[in-house]
């Protein structure tokens, strides 16, 4: 069992490794209407990515792999850390990432990605 002691304390930059841009289809409970970026960004530091974030703000034409990102956190009266967990498959944020931009840094090259994404 995992206690706080385990806990490793990450920055909130990280690098997007792989997306894919996701068209809402028709089908009833369907919330989305607009495409949306779904991405997995390795933060600095962590040994597992962060898989299916989604990006609203950044439009799908100027996201890529590469790019340099950092998470803009919720206030944190309105943050739900129901859902967090540490799936070793999809580790889930819950609630509590409002949005993630870009922060300006040089895109890291491909060659320099993680080997294991």
């Amino acid at each position: 069992m995992m206690t706080e002691a385990d806990d490793v304390e990450l920055p909130h930059t990280g690098t997007v490794v792989s997306y894919t841009v996701a068209t809402p289809l028709d089908y009833v409970g369907q919330t989305e209407t607009e495409p949306f970026v779904s991405a997995t960004i390795f933060l600095d530091g962590a040994d597992q990515p962060l898989a299916q974030q989604r990006i609203k703000n950044i439009p799908a034409t100027q996201f890529r792999v590469g790019m340099r990102v950092r998470a803009i956190f919720k206030p944190a009266a309105e943050r739900n850390v129901k859902d967090v967990d540490n799936n070793w498959m999809f580790p889930s944020t819950g609630d509590v990432i409002a949005r993630w931009e870009p922060t300006g840094e040089p895109d890291v090259p491909f060659d320099e990605l993680p080997e294991h994404t």
